[in-house]
């Protein structure tokens, strides 16, 4: 799935907050959305649409954790080079 942003202000936005913080663009986006769905949440604590799209998120999340898990899998032999993400 794709997130195309076509305005330029908003991507040096996202990509200034990234390096800053030290995370990918697209971690940098999921949190900012997370954060705004949650203060959104915390305002109308009804919201069922909103509480279905923080469901999804955490969902997502946890299959990208699972992802970056595998791929960084350390080699189970101490006697070789570990590989360690970049």
């Amino acid at each position: 799935m794709t997130l195309h942003i076509t305005d330029e202000a908003t991507d040096r936005l996202v990509r200034l907050l990234a390096q800053k913080k030290g995370k990918t663009i697209e971690e940098t986006v999921r949190a900012a959305i997370t954060e705004q769905i949650e203060r959104e949440l915390k305002r109308r604590p009804s919201s069922k649409p909103l509480r279905a799209i923080r469901n999804a998120l955490s969902a997502a999340s946890k299959r990208t954790a699972r992802r970056r898990i595998k791929r960084f899998e350390v080699s189970g032999s101490f006697s070789s080079k570990p590989n360690w993400p970049e």
